[in-house]
């Protein structure tokens, strides 16, 4: 699969993604699927905040804010006061001896005074600082994920420019905001939002759209969303990282399209840095998925060398299993040494017999033989020096049922090779499968049922 058909495969569901990354610059909208079911996203309010400070005109506006308050409208309003001695203002003497007569007889004191006010709190003024402080907000919700050097953070918040810290400094100390009073969202009226966006001015009417989209945001408005996700998605510039990412989503639709009690529904979680899950299922197995990360269950570890058990007949099997796949894939035999953690891990919490509780997916954006073999080799090693509460759910030279692991690869058509069908490293008893990149939806959804979904292997 080239670039341009990962990314058109992966588009719609790169909401969760605020890893390494750029925003598009492409339109994507035709690729980005609607938001079915917004509330499976267990982290759904922050990345709203997200991808809402992510839009260009929300960036724009920030920018241009400092500027644009030189023109801030007010309204002068009239006060009327009661005051006795010195006289701060206009008397109104009509008002004065009025009330002199009726309240204060031969008081030569007492005056009626008026003076101007200068009114910020008006209907177009209130709409602009609800958006201010939801800005601010936001940007204090996701500052965790800002405070990172990846490209697409430098590119737009917290770059050379600086425009997160200056917006912040902004809205702290502007004499101009300060004057305008907090009001709550729910305060302000339909009334108030339209009269903000047909004022004359920028301003208010950019404030008040977006003000009005982000809400259609946040109550899950389907078009709205995939508007949003079409300009602010994350999008990795490493072919490998969307490959992966690829092999991933296919293994959350392959979950989710199962629609078992055993797999339940699932919650979807920001794929981020650390150690959590980035799905999780509801059914009866509880299942667990992590994209390229060890999970944070330290009862599960992948460890090449046992502290407190020789490795060697453990590697020996791995060594030697993986000569054989490799034989029985290509012709030659060149196999490396290599454990770290799977790219996609499946992981049962209520953990079952161990064919039906794990399934390590190894991705390799590659149709070079020596790369293809390196990752037989890393994949055959998860699945054997993988433990679980200290102990190993294969024994030494098992690797599962077979469907335990699968190795995806990319489609190897051009490439003069005649590598061994499914059927054919089925037949053949392989420890694991080999799966090209363009049977990767049809394959998933297959070993997924048959792991986790029936009550019993064939």
């Amino acid at each position: 699969m080239e670039r341009e058909d990962l990314i058109e495969a992966i588009a719609g569901d790169l909401f969760t993604y605020v890893l390494e990354g750029e925003l598009p610059e492409d339109d994507i909208a035709a690729l980005v699927k609607p938001f079915d079911f917004p509330e499976q996203y267990n982290d759904f309010d922050r990345l709203v905040n997200l991808h809402f400070l992510l839009r260009e005109d929300v960036r724009t506006f920030t920018a241009e804010l400092e500027d644009r308050l030189r023109g801030i409208k007010t309204e002068t309003t009239a006060e009327t006061r009661v005051q006795r001695g010195g006289i701060d203002g206009r008397v109104d003497w009509e008002s004065t001896y009025r009330k002199r007569s009726t309240s204060s007889p031969g008081n030569r004191s007492l005056y009626v005074v008026e003076s101007q006010a200068e009114q910020y709190a008006i209907p177009e003024n209130l709409v602009l600082k609800v958006l201010i402080n939801t800005i601010k907000a936001s940007l204090e919700d996701v500052n965790r994920y800002l405070k990172s050097n990846r490209t697409w953070a430098v590119d737009t918040w917290v770059g050379e420019h600086q425009l997160r810290e200056e917006f912040t400094s902004l809205a702290e100390r502007s004499y101009h905001l300060q004057r305008i009073p907090d009001t709550d969202r729910d305060k302000l009226t339909d009334r108030m939002i339209t009269r903000a966006a047909s004022s004359r001015q920028d301003l208010y009417r950019d404030a008040a759209n977006l003000l009005t989209e982000r809400e259609r945001y946040e109550t899950g408005d389907r078009g709205a969303l995939q508007s949003l996700l079409s300009d602010t998605a994350i999008t990795p510039q490493k072919t490998e990282t969307l490959f992966e990412l690829f092999v991933l989503f296919r293994t959350l639709d392959a979950l989710r399209t199962l629609e078992s009690p055993q797999i339940g529904t699932p919650t979807y979680h920001t794929i981020t840095s650390g150690r959590d899950a980035v799905a999780t299922f509801d059914g009866d197995t509880q299942l667990r998925v992590y994209y390229n990360q060890t999970p944070r269950d330290p009862n599960i570890s992948f460890k090449a060398l046992p502290e407190s058990e020789p490795a060697q007949s453990r590697s020996d099997f791995v060594h030697r299993t993986s000569t054989d796949v490799a034989d029985a894939f290509f012709t030659d035999t060149n196999i490396q040494n290599h454990t770290k953690r799977p790219d996609v891990f499946v992981v049962a919490s209520r953990q079952e017999e161990p064919v039906r509780s794990y399934l390590a997916i190894e991705v390799k954006d590659s149709r070079n033989q020596q790369t293809i073999r390196q990752g037989i080799t890393e994949l055959l090693e998860y699945l054997n020096f993988m433990r679980r509460e200290g102990e190993y759910p294969f024994a030494p030279g098992k690797f599962g049922c077979g469907l335990n692991g699968i190795l995806v690869v990319q489609d190897l058509d051009d490439t003069g090779l005649s590598p061994a069908s499914l059927a054919e490293q089925s037949k053949a008893n392989l420890p694991i499968r080999i799966v090209q990149a363009s049977h990767v939806e049809t394959v998933l959804p297959a070993v997924i049922r048959r792991l986790f979904d029936p009550p019993s292997l064939d």
